[in-house]
């Protein structure tokens, strides 16, 4: 079953997959916000630093398995592997999505 996850969500977990922190940030609105491990990020800029952070820390790779829609988010449940306990763990990926990119995403167990 192939999941349809729409552009610019495709586009953020194949940015992720690479460790391209730079194509992951295109992927948000200019003024974008991402809240994960209790911290935001505000802004392409912050969202890239945090990518690259994240990926020196943890090697992660996600692999989304559903994609369902709650109001105006985008909900997609990834199963995430990389250098952290437990893994692979499930994860949330809460999108908000605006007419220049997504706008928000927050991560959840």
């Amino acid at each position: 079953m192939t999941l349809q996850l729409g552009t610019p969500i495709a586009t953020y977990f194949a940015a992720a997959n690479a460790a391209d922190p730079d194509q992951l940030a295109l992927c948000f609105a200019p003024d974008a916000s991402v809240r994960d491990e209790g911290h935001s990020m505000h802004g392409r800029a912050a969202i890239a630093a945090w990518a690259s952070e994240s990926q020196r820390r943890y090697g992660a790779v996600a692999t989304p398995r559903t994609v369902r829609e709650e109001g105006a988010e985008v909900v997609v449940t990834a199963d995430v592997s990389g250098n952290f306990p437990g893994s692979p763990l499930p994860l949330h990926f809460h999108f908000t999505l605006g007419e220049s990119g997504i706008a928000a995403l927050a991560i959840t167990p």
